[in-house]
This record gives structure tokens, C-alpha cells and sequence, in this order.
């Protein structure tokens, strides 16, 4: 596994630098706006290098004779279709700005070339003990759960190197947990990931020369989210399956405010603003590298409670996730991360803090792709 992660990190090194001077060229660039933070239009489509990166890998793997197909497992083969058109439906969306609708239909039938290829979640673990059978249901619920994780992994997509890194960290667990399973196929893709991911941060972290775009961010998404099918929560209902909602516990937990700060406010779900984690992070004070640092040890915390959670009942992993979204109520609502709830006063428009500090306005150095 390192051998692959290893051949997709160079590989995404040497190939991230050809895809910004491609994406220079043919003009798609991340334009400024009042709502956006970087100072400057941006080359985009960087998830366009991870792509190759990642299946690059995945065959030179397989052609060296260490295919996932010797361990008797092989990479589903609804995969690399299913990953091409998120890719394809990513790069008409960084070009076009496409309506949420039309975005969410083509993530839907994505996920759906690769469920119907035969990977889907067949059972869950039972808080209560036991196995839930899924029968039919087990299609809309594998369905649901790639299009929900290639959201939050694409929403978060906020500060330079957040999404990489933030899928680097969660793909970690997911490739133990594999291992664990002797489920060779997923472990494959996990390391993979985890090395185009790493490979891409050389370029995309603070201050950034190539943004993902929602080339990138939809395409981490949807592999990990794949990765989860195949060696998490597909096969035999052994692990809780809160256990991987807690290793996106960040993406998840800023998704599902977004989520309610909008609907309190009476905006559409799908509607883009600035108030997310990373945003509220740089308002208070901190710097981008900052915010992404606590960002990636708030990260890092989860995925080892998530391994943690391994050890114990359904009933345990979910009582531990719930507190564990309960505790971080308080200091998110102090962040204003959930707007202003009911019988809270708004503060003062001249009491607000600026968006950005001005230091972190400085030409030619690049902010966050894009407030979601």
C-alpha cells in the first residue's frame, strides 16, 4: 500500500504543473468576487491532476502484478466511469458556474454507475444490536450517502489546501480500517487517494498557485465516499457505520450547520455564504495557515476517536459521535457558525469584524477558492 501512495503522490507532482498551465491557457481561472476570497483570478481545475494521479497509480499498481485482483478482490468497475463523469460534471462547473440542480443530477447518476456495478451497502449495524438487512433500500442509501460526502467534501473546499488535507486525514482510518477487513481493494484506493492528495498540497497549500475547483472537490468526495462502500461499510455489518461519519467529522459537522444557519435564515439550502468554519476562523483573528491547522488537528482528533470507536458496541460509537456534535455546539454558535439563532440579538454592523484582515489582502497572494 505505501508503493501505491508513493507512485500517486509523484505522479501528482509531476502532473499538477501541466494541468495549471493548461487550465491558464484555456482561460479557467477563478474569478474574484465581493463573496470570494482571494485577490486575484485563479487557475483551476487542479482536481484534474489528482484524478490522474490517483488512477495513474491505481494501474501501474495492477500492471506490477499487485493488483487488488491477487488478494481476491478487485477495484469495482462502476468506479473509473463513475469518477470520470463527477470529474467531467466538475470541470463544466468550474467553466460555467452550473445551477445546484443540475450539479446534483449529475452527481446522482455518478453515484449510480457505481452502485449499479454492484457496490452498495447491503446492511448496517444496529445501535440496538444487531444487523438491519437493507434489502432494496440498500440502492437510495448507498445513493445518499456518496452524494452527501461528495458535498461536504466539496463545500469545504474554502481555504487553500483545506479539502486536500482534510481528505488525507480522513482516508487514514478508512485505510486501517480496510487493512483490518482484508478488504485489499478498498485499502488500494484509500492509499492512492491519501498520495494524490499529498501530492496536490505542494501546490495548493498556502498561498496556493492552483485551486481544485469543483474538479477536485467533488472528485475526493466521491472516492472517499467510495472507499467508505467498499471497505467500511460494505461486507458483513462489523463496524458501526457512525464510525466514518466521525472520521468526516469536520466536513460533516460545517456541512450540517450550513445546513441550519441557511434554513434559519430563510435562504436556499444550496445558496453559497461566507459562514462557514474556515470563514469564522480567519473573522476571529486567525490567519488562512492557521484556520487550516486547527482545522486538520480537529481533523486529525476525530479520525483517531473514529478508530477508537472500533472497539466498542453500535450503541457506544453512537452515544460517543452524539456528544461529541453536542460539545461542539457551544463553540460553533460562539463562532456564529449556525447565524443568528432565534432570541439572539445580531450584532452591530460596526461591530462585525472584517471578512479578511487587511494583511491577508496583500496582491498576489491567494485566499480561499471560493465562499461557499
Amino acid at each position: 500500500m505505501l508503493f501505491i501512495g508513493v507512485i500517486a503522490l509523484a505522479a501528482t507532482l509531476v502532473l499538477t504543473p501541466a494541468v495549471r498551465a493548461l487550465t491558464v491557457r484555456v482561460g479557467l481561472l477563478e474569478k474574484t468576487s465581493p463573496r470570494k476570497l482571494h485577490t486575484r483570478p485563479m487557475p483551476t481545475a487542479g482536481g484534474l491532476a489528482m484524478f490522474f494521479g490517483f488512477w495513474g497509480a491505481v494501474f501501474a499498481f495492477s500492471l506490477a502484478g499487485g493488483g487488488a485482483g491477487a488478494h481476491g478482490a478487485g477495484v469495482p468497475a462502476g468506479l473509473l466511469p463513475a469518477t470520470l463523469l463527477i470529474v467531467v460534471l466538475g470541470m463544466v462547473d468550474d467553466y460555467l458556474d452550473l445551477r445546484p440542480g443540475v450539479k446534483l443530477a449529475g452527481q446522482v447518476a455518478a453515484a449510480a454507475v457505481f452502485v449499479f456495478s454492484g457496490a452498495r451497502i447491503e446492511q448496517l449495524g444496529h445501535p440496538l444490536g444487531g444487523v438491519l438487512e437493507l434489502g432494496w433500500w440498500s440502492v437510495p442509501v448507498t445513493l445518499l450517502w456518496l452524494v452527501a460526502v461528495t458535498n461536504v467534501l466539496n463545500i469545504i473546499d474554502g481555504l487553500d489546501g483545506l479539502a486536500a488535507g482534510m481528505t488525507s486525514i480522513a482516508a487514514l482510518p478508512m485505510l486501517f480500517i480496510a487493512l483490518q477487513r482484508e478488504q485489499w481493494a478498498a485499502a488500494l484506493l484509500a492509499a492512492a487517494l491519501i498520495g494524490s492528495t499529498l501530492g496536490f498540497l505542494r501546490y495548493n497549500f498556502n498561498p496556493a498557485r492552483l485551486f481544485m475547483g469543483d474538479t477536485g472537490g467533488m472528485f475526493l468526495g466521491f472516492v472517499l465516499g467510495a472507499v467508505a462502500v467498499e471497505g467500511v461499510l460494505g461486507g458483513p455489518a462489523d463496524v458501526a457505520p457512525t464510525i466514518p461519519v466521525v472520521a468526516l467529522g469536520v466536513p460533516v459537522f460545517d456541512t450540517a450547520c450550513a445546513i441550519v444557519r441557511r434554513a434559519m435564515s430563510g435562504r436556499p439550502i444550496a445558496q453559497a455564504d461566507d459562514g462557514h468554519l474556515h470563514h469564522r476562523l480567519v473573522r476571529a483573528g486567525l490567519s488562512q495557515r492557521q484556520a487550516v491547522l486547527r482545522l486538520y488537528a480537529a481533523g486529525a482528533a476525530l479520525a483517531l476517536v473514529s478508530l477508537v470507536l472500533l472497539r466498542v458496541s453500535p450503541l457506544q460509537a453512537f452515544f460517543v459521535a452524539a456528544g461529541l456534535a453536542a460539545a461542539a455546539l457551544p463553540p460553533a454558535r460562539r463562532l456564529g457558525v449556525l447565524g443568528e439563532l432565534p432570541g439572539r440579538a445580531a450584532a452591530p454592523a460596526h461591530a462585525r469584524p472584517a471578512a479578511v484582515r487587511p494583511e491577508q489582502r496583500r496582491p498576489g497572494v491567494s485566499q480561499a477558492r471560493r465562499a461557499r
